[in-house]
């Protein structure tokens, strides 16, 4: 939605409904926008109106998210209907930022440039699942000739990124993410 259709048709104090209408998304999920300080509000403790929200930081947070989707990736089936069974809900929502030093020391040997082959014996994943990340342009490749390739440091950061789902990982996705936090585990029990 046009940033000045917003400040002429929404006053500048805004209600929960009204951020939902203005996002377009359901009243659980803008609840949980809310409530998780993603966008900038004042919360009471009453049952109905908890919510008020300057109309400005609505706009930053719009903003925002249109410059770094990334950093608001949300929680996979959060706001669905279905009852989903939480697989891996020990994992983090989001990787911490030294995963990717730690991925590009485990990943060491793995040559510079893989093909899909060399990614798909890398991950684990199926041919379908690595191409499907490329088709969909979530894992960035180079075209030469006949044979897509991509850089390891490319396949390291969508790892980091886009490519960790937990409850959609395959088994050495898992594996791989579990030495993680084990490490993570014994490093703080020492200190």
């Amino acid at each position: 939605m046009n940033v000045e259709l917003i400040r002429l048709e929404y006053p500048e104090i805004l209600s929960s409904e009204q951020v939902r209408q203005i996002l377009r998304v359901s009243k659980r999920k803008a609840s949980w926008l809310l409530t998780n300080g993603y966008i900038k509000c004042e919360i009471n403790s009453n049952k109905t109106r908890r919510f008020r929200v300057n109309r400005d930081d609505l706009i930053l947070y719009m903003i925002d998210c249109e410059d770094n989707p990334n950093k608001y990736i949300l929680p996979s089936g959060e706001f669905s209907s279905k009852k989903q069974k939480k697989k891996y809900n020990y994992f983090p929502d989001a990787l911490p930022p030294d995963f990717k030093p730690w991925l590009e020391y485990r990943w060491r040997l793995v040559p510079d440039v893989l093909t899909v082959d060399k990614i798909i014996n890398v991950t684990g994943y199926s041919v379908s699942t690595v191409n499907r990340w490329i088709n969909t342009g979530r894992l960035r490749i180079i075209q030469l000739c006949n044979d897509a390739v991509t850089p390891k440091e490319w396949l390291i950061e969508f790892y980091c990124t886009l490519g960790y789902k937990p409850g959609h990982m395959c088994k050495k996705h898992i594996r791989l993410v579990r030495d993680y936090l084990r490490g993570k585990e014994v490093i703080k029990n020492i200190l």
